[in-house]
């Protein structure tokens, strides 16, 4: 999705606001104002408030999907793609922790489009669990265990932006952390 140069300062605004208030406290007035414009003139690159989060939530869901199909066809195999998997999934996540605190905790917000974002997640959930059985078929050999085991992943990846700072130095160092954690919990050694 390309997002105009304007519409890409407003998205960076409201981040920024969606951050500090939350979906439903902000304001398109408050955004407005944050950009040093009148509320009327934002609807003219953009429809509405939801519209930033559609631009938030089905954004980063597309580079989640990107990221996963990078891991599917890098030709790697077994735990060496998980490992490739799980670290393409956490540059995603890390890129822009806001985003992704965001994503996380306001999709709910997409009353129009909610039934399709829902559907979207399902379907990456889908995807990450046969990547997992394939990968790890200890994983399909136990009733349950792949759904959890799929919860459980994407859960402590997506969750994972709460333990980096922006500029945080030691991010290398905690990235192998995570992906040694991950494994830990699903392979039951340390990567």
């Amino acid at each position: 999705m390309e997002l105009k140069k304007k519409q890409q300062e407003i998205l960076d605004e409201a981040i920024v606001l969606l951050k500090q208030k939350g979906y439903s406290a902000m304001s398109m007035r408050d955004l407005a104002s944050a950009l040093g414009m009148r509320a009327a003139s934002l609807y003219a690159h953009l429809n509405s408030k939801e519209q930033i989060l559609e631009w938030i939530c089905f954004g980063l869901a597309a580079d989640f999907f990107d990221a996963l199909n990078d891991a599917r066809n890098s030709g790697l195999k077994d735990e060496q793609l998980l490992v490739y998997f799980v670290k393409k999934h956490l540059e995603v996540v890390l890129k822009n922790p806001d985003i992704t605190g965001i994503y996380a905790n306001e999709w709910r917000h997409l009353d129009g489009r909610l039934d399709e974002f829902v559907e979207l997640r399902r379907q990456y959930e889908t995807d990450v669990r046969e990547l997992l059985i394939t990968v790890l078929p200890s994983v399909a050999s136990s009733a349950g265990s792949a759904g959890f085991s799929t919860k459980y992943l994407l859960y402590t990846l997506n969750s994972s932006y709460l333990w980096f700072r922006k500029q945080d130095s030691g991010k290398t160092r905690k990235v192998k952390a995570v992906v040694e954690k991950v494994l830990y919990g699903l392979v039951g050694s340390k990567g």
